[in-house]
């Protein structure tokens, strides 16, 4: 009985767990689609957090075409800090601050020759670089249209119809174990013949000896 509840203790955290995932995810991809589509927000940001899939190689070595950038906006930055900005022609850029002039910033590729001509006003920037994921970019961008939202979904009902399957499996399984074949003694009543048995087969025994005794005497 405990381990079937600690079975089924365990199966619906599961649920749950799948269940919230899988909302937060849906969530944040239609948010996206929604932001980039609708509204034309190249990079959009969830508290201040963003991403975005690196499209050149200007800041070869550190960040190469296909890895995913995650960025955070910040108070305030720094010389050194790599960026990520919209350009004068709206195009999402990042490079790294070589100067900072009037409160705007000079940026420049790690791989380029030259500073960027235009600075970067502090409106303009999405936020710092934090963290880049090398290779996946590609992948993530995908998942971020209305084809990879249907792939995310099917993949989310896969999942769950199978952790079902296995689920109820297991639950026919434990059912089996516990009830015992038809017509079978159960507990208590299938050790009271070979007690009784035993028993017997004692007093079968004293009378043997008895009547072996009574010989002997005559």
């Amino acid at each position: 009985m405990n381990a079937a509840r600690v079975r089924k203790g365990i199966g619906m955290a599961v649920r749950i767990f799948l269940a919230v995932i899988a909302v937060l995810l849906v969530v944040y991809i239609v948010y996206m689609l929604i932001a980039r589509y609708a509204m034309g927000i190249e990079v959009p940001t969830v508290f201040g957090m963003g991403g975005a899939v690196v499209s050149s190689g200007s800041m070869e070595p550190e960040l190469s075409v296909g890895d995913y950038v995650i960025t955070v906006r910040q108070d305030s930055y720094e010389v050194g800090d790599v960026i990520m900005f919209y350009s004068a022609d709206g195009v999402c850029t990042t490079h790294r601050i070589v100067e900072i002039v009037d409160g705007a910033f000079r940026t420049k590729g790690d791989a380029n020759n030259a500073a960027d001509v235009l600075l970067v006003s502090a409106d303009a920037v999405i936020g710092e670089v934090v963290a880049a994921v090398p290779g996946v970019g590609t992948v993530i961008g995908f998942l971020q249209t209305p084809a990879g939202l249907c792939i995310v979904l099917a993949v989310i009902a896969i999942a769950w119809f199978a952790w079902e399957s296995i689920s109820r499996a297991r639950v026919r399984a434990a059912d089996g174990e516990d009830v015992p074949p038809e017509g079978a003694p159960s507990g208590e009543n299938a050790s009271a013949p070979v007690a009784g048995g035993e028993e017997d087969g004692d007093k079968g025994n004293n009378h043997e000896e008895g009547n072996d005794q009574t010989v002997s005497h005559r």
